[in-house]
Order: C-alpha cells, then sequence, then structure tokens
C-alpha cells in the first residue's frame, strides 16, 4: 500500500499552464500524476531523472 500526500497551489499552477500554453485541467492532472509519481518512489534531483519522470507524465496523461 501507497499512502502519502500531495500538496497542490492552484496559483502555480495557473502560471505552469500559461507558461507551457496548456490548459489549466491538463496541468492540474500533470502536476497530481506528478505527485503520484514521486510517492511510488520516482525522484527528479537531475536532468536524467527529470526527463524520465516528464515521460512518465506524458504517457499517463495521454491515458487518461
Amino acid at each position: 500500500m501507497i499512502s502519502g500526500d500531495i500538496f497542490i497551489g492552484n496559483e502555480q499552477v495557473g502560471i505552469n499552464a500559461n507558461e507551457y500554453q496548456t490548459s489549466f485541467e491538463k496541468e492540474i492532472i500533470r502536476v497530481i500524476i506528478h505527485g503520484v509519481l514521486h510517492l511510488v518512489g520516482y525522484t527528479d534531483e537531475n536532468d536524467e531523472e527529470r526527463s524520465n519522470m516528464r515521460r512518465k507524465e506524458d504517457i499517463y496523461l495521454c491515458k487518461l
């Protein structure tokens, strides 16, 4: 079983959505996926890990 909390700042999601030219809805889903990836053990402390997490986010976004 996995247990943890994901805290999301709506204001930052809006900023990110504008920066990445995407909808608020799509960005908040990406942030939720990102948080879940952290809960299951993924990290994003260097370029390789960030790239790997981004690929995973994209895979799960496409499935929704």
